[in-house]
């Protein structure tokens, strides 16, 4: 494998900015799990999910998740996500269904995790 990445440095150079990108995306969910509250890290999580899955719908934007999926990556407990859920949803940011979120607010949600994110920009 080393001699193959000497005698390639482009596959080299492409492989460092993927594995810089993911180590940057571990520091970033690091620092939300351990600075921020939960419902603020699930808002981000959903914001993430919307950005790699959404799928555009009439109310919002859908994501299929389970709550013990956007738990695992908060770091927090099943009971945590479905409070903060609730939360959302008394605010009008989000509808629930089976495995379904629907992200009716972008510009809330990103308002609840701060505007220096770089989540949210599913358009």
């Amino acid at each position: 494998m080393n001699a193959f990445l000497d005698s390639h440095p482009r596959v080299m150079r492409k492989l460092l900015i993927l594995l810089s990108g993911r180590l940057r995306q571990a520091g970033q969910q690091l620092r939300n799990i351990v600075s921020r509250p939960v419902t603020v890290r699930v808002a981000a999580a959903l914001l993430e999910f919307a950005d790699r899955f959404g799928k555009p719908s009439p109310q919002g934007v859908l994501i299929t998740s389970g709550q013990q999926e956007l738990a695992d990556m908060v770091g927090a407990s099943r009971e945590a996500v479905v409070k903060a859920l609730r939360e959302l949803r008394a605010q009008g940011l989000v509808t629930t269904a089976r495995r379904q979120i629907v992200l009716c607010d972008l510009p809330k949600l990103r308002n609840i995790i701060g505007a220096n994110s770089s989540f949210g920009t599913f358009t």
